[in-house]
């Protein structure tokens, strides 16, 4: 029950940093931030039960932290400079 609970987390964080980047806000960057946290937390929790796959486990978490932090870090820009844009 735990690996589906994570890996919906994780969807659901891609899905969110994806939209966040397209139409972004405060709120949505935050709940984005919280579902990373999530898939981080139960991802370790996960490897803490089964430890047999640490090396794969790892490649992948990395993999998918790079794109969520990507997709978290455009949006944040893209936000501070709508923002800026208005404001002038």
């Amino acid at each position: 029950m735990l690996l589906l609970s994570h890996i919906l987390i994780a969807v659901a964080g891609l899905g969110l940093g994806t939209y966040s980047y397209f139409k972004p806000s405060k709120g949505a960057l935050y709940t984005a931030y919280a579902l990373g946290t999530g898939t981080l937390a139960s991802g370790v929790w996960l490897l803490v039960g089964n430890a047999s796959h640490l090396m794969s486990a790892c490649v992948a978490g990395l993999m998918y932290f790079a794109l969520f932090g990507a997709l978290v870090v455009a949006a944040r820009y893209r936000l501070l400079h709508n923002v800026a844009a208005q404001a002038s």
